[in-house]
């Protein structure tokens, strides 16, 4: 009585999931080690990025994101090439805040 186990120390502590921030934003390394990006592309142009997770779907979640979404447009600007994808992909750092316009199977959201 009045004792406890131990911290549990190891590979079972860091498998844990990383706490969420508070204010419910996400970083860009949590986007960078749970989301991947792909190049959607129609008749070799590309069109879009694909989302899908990676890990913590807890972060696509918060950033209101989900598996099989396709981002057409950062900040208003359209995703129309690879040179527009790593523009956006620049935007990205501490602070960013991004406006997403999402295709979500038929409906753009």
């Amino acid at each position: 009585p009045g004792s406890s186990a131990p911290p549990v120390a190891g590979p079972a502590a860091a498998a844990a999931p990383a706490p969420m921030p508070a204010s419910g934003g996400i970083s860009p390394r949590q986007l960078k080690d749970n989301v991947a990006f792909a190049p959607r592309t129609s008749e070799g142009r590309v069109t879009g990025l694909l989302v899908s997770s990676l890990g913590d779907e807890r972060v696509m979640q918060a950033a209101g994101l989900r598996n099989g979404d396709v981002i057409v447009a950062v900040n208003g600007r359209r995703i129309a090439s690879a040179a527009d994808a790593a523009a956006i992909q620049a935007q990205v750092g501490p602070g960013a805040r991004l406006s997403l316009t999402v295709e979500r199977g038929a409906a753009t959201v």
